[in-house]
């Protein structure tokens, strides 16, 4: 089971069906005019016909190596020397199609029509939608009118169109790819997220060492032009890399297609696709129990889903809803979206989400954040489209009954090729996805994604409530199963057991259902009883040499318990922990950062919350350096009056450092990558004011350079850095030294009147 391929994807069978009608009479006299080299011209012949076989079965990097084997064929044969920029272009070689192109061009009297087609795929995946749109006409022009290549050559002339209106909307997050250590040459879909860590995903590949043989899409066994199995797999991040890939366990894994699609509300149970293809199977749910005690067969979860239908990508949202895509009869056209939910011990009848949200083109991956309102899906509609499927996001406002108006993502996010199965991280800054796009490493990677502000929607209502961890029929478990434990045993469960009904809400979709709730935090234990409030120079600036023990100086007990006090007293209060280098280089700025760490944690230990506890590392440019310090200064996140004897950034330092730009009361600087360890690249763009900087409850390192007193000027910079290739770059503001998300933004519009610009505000 996955997502639903592209309506118009690239016409790889339509353009082999092309080659072998191509023109008869011209091979008849090919033939005769090379007799004397019968035997010889045979061979190369029956290469050509051995590739074009392993071209239509999808098996380009063979097919490649038979055409280039013989040199009559990459270099005499107008049919064998397209069909290799074909197959560069299947491999996500792009260079190298192009060049071919380009000599096929050049060297060919009469090209095929197709050569136009291709030069538009190519510049469409670099997101050169000008040059790609220009060549997708050029190609309209020599296909005759009822050609079956013209509605989809249109369609994607619309994309284009979409990506030249999207390409300068200011990024909404990072987009990395997993790496090879996780994504092959081969295929890797279905991110699943796990419920107890954020930086653990699923996923399903179809990559060599899975259990079973090579089948057909029909199920029929073929070693030759068959593909293996999907299995399921998981894997975590060490030390900034993301590796560790691991098979789920052999219970789970089978000869099948498995397909992992979620995991119940409290973790203690999985779903999976089951099938002997990708289309036709069962749903199946699982615990993880000890081996003796599993069932012999499997549990077909009975939700109202037939896959034979066409029913796919199921999201089970807490328990209670369902939504999924199917291209049954009925809907709107292609797949679209259902939801159906669980009430008085059934599961309502599938209900369509209707035309606010689904379209004559596909809809499929649907993902509903954890406020019930907000739903993420993908969708190849040419009309929003920037490629094949992009992914969306709408949010039903219950006093219309309505959708909003589905809004693109844009582009990182979103790309030339197929993007879906995105799903956001409990985090709330981090989510993962799916996408061709060809600059990855095979047919599908996954991708993750770093967003710069905590999308509210991934709140849970304040109304919500977690059931015991039980299933009917079952008893509840002493020890609550942790499912990313390796050493885990699945077993056979009945249905995850529904939320009590005890309060209805409108989750947006027109009905009631019972909603689970997170568990709610303990509330903040009162404060220690503490002395009199320090005086400021409590808080002084710590100066330091070069190779002191910094540990030392940053978690003065007495300082730091000062700080958990006043911060206790005033629970909005965060403590931003500043580290001011004398050198500045990659490593002396990251192990700063590290240092001051220890005191976040100590502070942490204390009672502190993480989210307000902010450590930042700062390289001045040369001529405003003064001496390697660490500053200890406070902001308030409900814009609350601060204590007037606890300094806010910069406060004591503006007497000996009165130039420090990133003290200023608002500044902008423009953010260019976010990692989970120590990165080089910011450092080699010749632009001040390097920053590391990390909020204590965010596992990522955010990167920002220069800095600027006004948006336009941080606008500047953040053209000039797309330009050096941070394609995801974008500004961020600061007041009194605190990073601001546009919430934050909003609140202190009143003092900072260029904060509009930032907004956007007119």
């Amino acid at each position: 089971m996955e997502s639903v391929p592209c309506k118009y994807a690239p016409f790889t069978t339509q353009f082999f069906h092309f080659l072998t009608k191509l023109n008869t009479f011209g091979w008849l006299i090919m033939a005769f005019s090379i007799l004397p080299n019968l035997g010889q011209a045979q061979s190369a012949n029956e290469k050509k016909e051995e590739a074009k076989l392993f071209f239509a079965n999808k098996r380009y990097e063979t097919s490649l190596s038979l055409l280039q084997s013989t040199r009559a064929l990459y270099r005499e044969d107008k049919e064998s020397k397209f069909l290799i920029a074909l197959c560069y272009y299947q491999l996500n070689q792009l260079d190298e199609a192009l060049e071919q192109l380009n000599r096929f061009s050049e060297e060919e009297r009469s090209p095929y029509p197709e050569l136009w087609l291709y030069y538009g795929r190519i510049y469409h995946a670099r997101h050169q939608f000008d040059q790609a749109s220009t060549y997708y006409k050029r190609y309209l022009r020599t296909i005759r009118p009822g050609h079956i290549n013209r509605q989809m050559v249109i369609e994607d002339i619309r994309r284009c169109s979409n990506g030249i209106s999207l390409q300068f909307q200011e990024a909404l997050a990072i987009v990395e790819n997993l790496g090879k250590s996780v994504n092959t040459a081969n295929d890797e879909f279905a991110p699943i997220l796990s419920p107890n860590y954020n930086d653990q995903p699923y996923f399903s590949s179809i990559r060599p060492g899975n259990i079973g043989v090579p089948r057909r899409d029909n199920g029929v066994a073929d070693e030759r032009f068959g593909n293996l199995p999907s299995d399921m797999y998981n894997c975590r991040i060490t030390s900034g890399i993301w590796g560790e890939v691991q098979p789920m366990h052999y219970l789970l894994n089978g000869p099948n297609h498995e397909v992992l699609l979620g995991f119940n509300r409290d973790g203690s149970a999985l779903y999976y696709y089951k099938g002997r293809n990708l289309q036709n199977g069962q749903i199946i749910v699982d615990t993880f129990k000890r081996v003796e005690e599993r069932l012999v067969s499997s549990t077909p979860l009975p939700v109202p889903m037939d896959t034979y239908r066409g029913d796919n990508n199921p999201y089970f949202y807490n328990d209670t809803l369902l939504i999924f895509s199917s291209n049954r009869p009925g809907g709107y056209g292609g797949s679209d979206l259902y939801k159906c939910s669980y009430r008085r011990g059934r599961w309502t009848t599938p209900v369509n989400l209707g035309p606010d949200i689904n379209t004559p083109y596909d809809e499929t991956t649907p993902f509903l954040a954890r406020d019930g309102h907000t739903l993420y899906y993908s969708s190849n509609d040419s009309k929003k489209s920037i490629g094949g499927l992009d992914v969306f996001k709408a949010f039903y406002v219950e006093e219309t009954g309505r959708w909003t108006l589905p809004k693109n993502l844009g582009m990182p996010i979103n790309s030339a090729a197929d993007d879906d199965h995105f799903k956001i991280s409990g985090d709330g800054f981090t989510a993962f996805f799916a996408s061709a796009r060809k600059d990855g490493e095979g047919l599908r990677d996954i991708y993750i994604s770093y967003f710069q502000e905590f999308l509210e929607e991934m709140e849970w209502p304040a109304n919500a409530f977690i059931p015991p961890p039980t299933t009917p029929g079952t008893q509840v478990p002493e020890r609550k199963p942790l499912i990313d434990d390796p050493s885990f045993q699945p077993t056979n469960p009945v249905v995850t057991r529904p939320a009590q009904k005890t309060k209805v809400e409108d989750t947006g979709f027109g009905e009631d259902f019972p909603v689970n709730e997170v568990v709610k935090q303990p509330a903040t234990p009162a404060p220690i009883p503490t002395p009199p409030v320090a005086s400021t120079s409590a808080y002084a600036p710590i100066y330091f040499t070069q190779g002191e023990e910094l540990t030392r100086h940053t978690t003065k007990r007495e300082v730091l318990d000062l700080v958990a006090q006043q911060m206790g007293r005033q629970p909005s209060l965060v403590v931003i922990l500043t580290a001011y280098p004398d050198e500045v280089s990659p490593s002396n700025l990251f192990n700063l950062t590290k240092e001051l760490e220890i005191a976040g944690n100590y502070l942490s230990g204390q009672g502190v919350n993480n989210q307000n506890i902010y450590v930042r590392a700062i390289g001045m440019p040369k001529a405003e350096r003064r001496g390697q310090c660490i500053e200890i200064s406070f902001f308030d996140r409900l814009g609350q009056a601060i204590p007037d004897d606890l300094p806010v950034v910069g406060k004591q330092l503006e007497a000996v450092e009165p130039n420090f730009l990133t003290n200023s009361g608002l500044h902008y600087k423009v953010q260019v990558a976010a990692a989970k360890k120590s990165i080089t690249t910011p450092f080699e763009q010749g632009v001040d004011y390097v920053m590391i900087e990390r909020q204590m409850d965010f596992p990522y390192y955010r990167y920002t350079l220069g800095v600027a007193t006004s948006y336009s000027e941080a606008s500047s910079i953040r053209r000039q850095l797309v330009k050096k290739g941070f394609e995801s770059a974008y500004v961020v503001p600061f007041v009194n030294g605190y990073r601001l998300d546009k919430k934050l933004a909003r609140k202190h519009m009143a003092a900072y009147q260029d904060l509009r610009n930032y907004l956007q505000l007119r």
